[in-house]
């Protein structure tokens, strides 16, 4: 009896240590067909902006490139990037389907989102991309925010409590076993997986408004898991459901999505050991302006998005032309000018007769 509770405690104290110092992934749940992932990479957090910029065919930075991923077209660029932030979630329940890649973050949490948003905004500034950063901890915020496009998603904690008793609740076609609504931490985590159901479909329902050839950029932080963990341990059956749950969820949100922008969008999900949510900013309403010329910032100009195929066709046109006024140049200094040439015909002037 002893021996068996020995290995049993054994067995508890492995799976926490599995779990706290599980390693932290990046997997690419969906992505075009011209994007092609290598295996067996290791993603830097300091790599993550440069990949999503390659992803929407911007110019990187000087750090090195990361070779994991090929874009085979470069005319077909994926619209729109959902990431998906797992905070305090350990790869021990990483079973996610897709591109699997090992993610080794900084000691200091890392938060690419404002910096790839004023990125959008330099590669775009006569349009409006849709950014989006959000959480279940400020869903009156988001409702406000982004009221043209999102105006049937919840105001509130109340009315987002209410979606998970509704048709579109993501609970639809499940019954919660051992996860109760009446549990503060339970709640906290379907609260967080009905507002990426709302929002999935709010933009499958509003494409229009966001299908307009411009990158869009969807970043969705989920913290709830992590204190689920630690109030019923790592095998726990409310643990295993809410992993069901979430898996569930990004298969809806993953179908949504693509009822709006076909196959040309990437989802990803990143795990970290993060517990913590920065505070979202609207960025679509209040955009960063481009910094003036000489601001000593080192800034390019902004060309327009036209100006590659401009450059390409005037480039293309002088280059032929020019080749042609050569060849003929060169082909009327090597003629003969013989009594049967252009060149005999043009300068034998005939004398006028009376």
């Amino acid at each position: 009896m002893m021996i068996m509770m020995s290995l049993t405690s054994c067995f508890i104290t492995l799976n926490l240590i599995i779990y706290v110092f599980g390693s932290e992934e990046v997997i690419f749940q969906h992505a075009p067909s011209s994007l092609v992932f290598t295996p067996g990479k290791e993603v830097l957090s300091n790599q993550v902006e440069d990949i999503i910029s390659v992803i929407y065919g911007f110019s990187t930075k000087d750090t090195p490139a990361w070779d994991g991923i090929h874009i085979t077209n470069p005319f077909k660029r994926p619209e729109a990037v959902l990431i998906v932030e797992l905070n305090g979630f350990s790869s021990v329940y990483s079973t996610f389907n897709g591109k699997t890649f090992t993610f080794k973050p900084d000691l200091q949490p890392f938060r690419p989102y404002q910096s790839l948003a004023d990125s959008i905004f330099l590669h775009f500034p006569e349009q409006r991309p849709f950014l989006m950063e959000a959480d279940s901890k400020n869903v009156n915020n988001l409702h406000y925010q982004y009221s043209y496009l999102l105006s049937r998603l919840p105001s509130s904690d109340e009315e987002l409590v209410d979606q998970l008793s509704g048709p579109q609740s993501t609970l639809a076609g499940s019954n919660l076993v051992h996860l109760n609504m009446t549990v503060t931490d339970d709640l906290q985590f379907l609260k967080e997986l009905q507002l990426l159901t709302d929002i999935s479909q709010q933009v499958s329902g509003q494409c229009s408004k966001v299908r307009d050839g411009v990158p869009d950029l969807y970043w969705i932080y989920v913290s709830e898991f992590n204190d689920l963990v630690s109030k019923y341990g790592p095998q726990a059956p409310q643990v295993h459901e809410a992993l069901t749950l979430l898996k569930s969820t990004l298969k809806k949100v993953q179908g949504n999505f693509a009822d709006c922008y076909g196959e040309q969008f990437v989802q990803a999900v990143i795990t970290t050991s993060y517990d913590d949510v920065p505070k979202s900013r609207n960025v679509r309403q209040a955009p960063t302006p481009a910094p003036p010329a000489g601001s000593g910032r080192n800034l390019g100009p902004v060309y327009s998005r036209n100006y590659s195929a401009i450059f390409n066709i005037f480039l293309f046109t002088m280059l032929v032309f020019s080749l042609s006024v050569f060849g003929i140049a060169l082909g009327i200094w090597n003629m003969d000018p013989g009594r049967d040439s252009v060149i005999y015909r043009i300068s034998n002037q005939r004398m006028k007769r009376d």
